[in-house]
């Protein structure tokens, strides 16, 4: 599974693996940037997963996140401030289909924002809050895809090209 992490200062990248230095043995952490020239880092496993004071606060170096949709903060600031755990107030209020409605809703329920399925009935919400929902947020962002090789076909098919494919089988 992969997984993501925001540094403190705001940066966002992809943990790769871990790694021994070959004089020290000690554990290494090699990860990726997701933005600019996505270059490669390592960092001591200890200095990575520590902490950092900032502005007299203490806070983790790196803070691990989970990637979801791209409209799951609206969902929940909609679910938390309705009070509403129903998939077709979702698909109303962010214009969205069933199914992406769905998946949200499972992605609330794995942050503990909504309970879960019990058959037709509307998920309970268990943040009551809107400022009990901000803190638990921060550690959800949709992750940016990354750009394809031009050997990778994965993620290629865009609405235009399958246009194209579909009226160039139509030419006689």
């Amino acid at each position: 599974m992969e997984k993501y992490y925001r540094h403190f200062k705001g940066g966002l990248y992809q943990l790769i693996g871990t790694a021994k230095d070959s004089e020290t043995l000690e554990e290494m952490v090699v990860y990726q940037a997701l933005y600019g020239e996505k270059q490669l880092w390592v960092r001591p496993a200890a200095m990575f997963f520590g902490k950092v004071e900032r502005d007299g606060k203490e806070m983790e170096r790196f803070q691990e996140v989970f990637d979801v949709d791209a409209c799951f903060k609206d969902a929940a600031r909609l679910v938390v401030g309705s009070q509403s755990g129903l998939r077709s107030n979702l698909q109303r209020k962010l214009g969205i289909s069933y199914a992406r409605a769905g998946r949200i809703l499972d992605q609330l329920e794995s942050a503990g924002i909504v309970g879960p399925m019990d058959g037709s009935l509307p998920r309970e919400v268990l943040v009551k809050e809107l400022d009990e929902l901000e803190p638990i947020l921060s550690h959800y962002e949709p992750i940016p895809s990354p750009i394809p090789s031009p050997h990778d076909t994965k993620g290629l098919l865009d609405k235009d090209f399958i246009d194209t494919l579909y009226w160039d089988s139509m030419r006689p």
